[in-house]
């Protein structure tokens, strides 16, 4: 009874495993061949998709420097319009109030 179980048991495993077909025993050079010359063609999709992967990114870090550079620049220039005032109102507070109180009653 152990025997016949063993016996099935082994059938079952060695009808789903594998081997080598007959190209593979007979013709080994050519079957070679034809595997490393499948290989290099799915290496080369790899490949392009990989320069298409390293081009998205790199626009996508161009972009991100240009928006930096650009923000960067708004705010560096309303920095040095908000000097140009406060150097207008140390020169003269007084004159800078009356002048802030004149556009006011005009804007009334």
């Amino acid at each position: 009874m152990k025997m016949l179980f063993m016996l099935i048991v082994s059938c079952l495993f060695i009808s789903s495993a594998t081997g080598q077909n007959c190209n593979e025993w007979f013709r080994q050079r050519r079957t070679q061949i034809r595997y490393l010359q499948t290989q290099i063609v799915e290496l080369q999709a790899q490949i392009m998709l990989l320069k298409k992967g390293y081009d998205v990114a790199k626009e996508g870090w161009e972009f991100i420097q240009d928006m930096t550079n650009g923000e960067f620049e708004l705010h560096k220039d309303k920095v040095s319009r908000l000097d140009k005032v406060s150097r207008v109102i140390d020169e003269d507070p007084e004159k800078t109030k009356r002048e802030i109180k004149a556009l006011i009653q005009k804007s009334r």
